[in-house]
């Protein structure tokens, strides 16, 4: 089975891409990016229904678990005081799949990984030199729009301990 996140959600078995809707597959998203962990049922229903949860949201989240294991196997998402916990191999993610890919790149490459929003990253003072030679509109604008924080996603997939038995078939240990 192989979960993507990466642009639109979507659950890819034997070539196929399994249906999901509404609330199941909102469900779905969240235990993707918690795979591994236990989440409580408290905090499912906050996710799904925000501050004003349906009086039937504690029923109404056993059902939309129980429509999620008819599609991904029943022992894909296990119950556990106090919620439940989805079953995920870090190979099934394509996020996953695509960090390892980066890290294994950065290793082979000798890159050290660098945060984006660095000023003293070296290409940022290429730049900054470059706009600042230059008399011209367009590097001026270019050295603003450079100089400006960069908008970077804050999110992490995190692994917890009791993922630490998961590999993917090329042998890569999950971090």
């Amino acid at each position: 089975m192989e979960f993507r996140i990466l642009g639109s959600l979507e659950v890819v078995e034997g070539g196929r891409a399994l249906s999901l809707g509404g609330r199941p597959r909102a469900l779905l998203a969240f235990f993707l990016l918690h795979g591994n962990e236990l989440v409580s049922s408290e905090r499912l229903i906050d996710a799904l229904w925000g501050e004003r949860p349906p009086e039937t949201a504690q029923a109404a989240l056993q059902v939309h678990v129980s429509q999620l294991r008819k599609r991904l196997g029943v022992d894909r998402i296990q119950t556990r005081a106090p919620g439940y916990l989805l079953r995920l191999e870090r190979h099934e993610l394509d996020a996953s799949r695509f960090e390892d890919l980066l890290r294994t790149r950065r290793l082979h490459s000798g890159v050290a990984p660098r945060s984006p929003t660095s000023a003293t990253s070296p290409g940022r003072k290429r730049r900054a030199r470059a706009s600042t030679s230059c008399g011209s509109q367009r590097s001026r604008n270019e050295s603003r729009r450079i100089s400006q924080p960069v908008a970077t996603p804050s999110w992490s997939l995190s692994w917890s301990h009791s993922s630490a038995s998961n590999h993917c078939a090329s042998g890569c240990a999950p971090s």
